[in-house]
């Protein structure tokens, strides 16, 4: 700090945003396979994991807040939204986020928590399979449009012979992330997050193998 400013000195992520990895400069629809895919999500997940057990939600998750470190492992970034949850609620209503990744519960303002995180995961994890946004819609800088879909559309996978990455057991876990009620939602349930690590598609990779970092990173 000196007479004028007060500086940071911050970890470098030399490998990037997630971002970059999916869209290039912006304008590719790169698809993940489905190793990629698993390990980028485990990595959200065991964030979400930590953060959720002290009532903390995040809010914010898209490709261009996720950064690969030089490791090959991922860091969550910029929490400048997050926020920590009111113990008497367990909810807050404010309406913050970016559209192709809020829920409908943000969008409608009915008061929103942990779930957020995980409808979030359920776009990113659409998005790294089929390469686009599921609720983009024909333009993504129509927000009004964006959030109706959002409330209005269920996910709708790509067809037989596009470009995609999915597989049945990926659509249903996406379709157990993007569900509507948020007291339904995967990783909302009884068992937590616990019952996102036991979902099929994600077999072989579970949360201490991610903490230990004993599996290989795929890029």
């Amino acid at each position: 700090q000196d007479a004028d400013n007060l500086y940071l000195v911050m970890e470098v992520c030399q490998g990037g945003e997630i971002f970059r990895i999916m869209h290039g400069d912006g304008t590719l629809e790169n698809t993940l396979g489905p190793s990629q895919a698993k390990f980028y999500v485990a990595n959200m997940l065991s964030v979400f994991g930590y953060i959720h057990s002290r009532d903390i939600v995040y809010r914010d998750l898209k490709p261009e807040n996720v950064l690969v470190s030089r490791d090959g492992y991922l860091k969550v970034t910029d929490w400048g939204i997050s926020t920590q949850l009111p113990a008497s609620l367990g909810v807050t209503f404010t309406m913050v986020g970016t559209p192709e990744y809020l829920a409908p519960e943000t969008v409608k303002g009915t008061g929103h928590g942990k779930p957020v995180d995980y409808w979030a995961l359920g776009a990113v994890l659409f998005e790294m399979l089929a390469g686009y946004p599921c609720f983009a819609g024909d333009d993504v800088e129509d927000t009004v449009a964006v959030c109706a879909n959002v409330v209005d559309l269920e996910p709708e996978f790509p067809q037989a012979g596009e470009e995609s990455t999915f597989d049945e057991l990926s659509k249903d876990l996406v379709s157990k992330l993007l569900i509507k009620d948020p007291l339904k939602r995967l990783g909302s349930l009884h068992g937590g997050p616990q019952d996102i690590w036991d979902h099929q598609w994600l077999k072989g990779i579970d949360l201490e193998a991610i903490t230990n970092r004993s599996i290989e990173p795929p890029w």
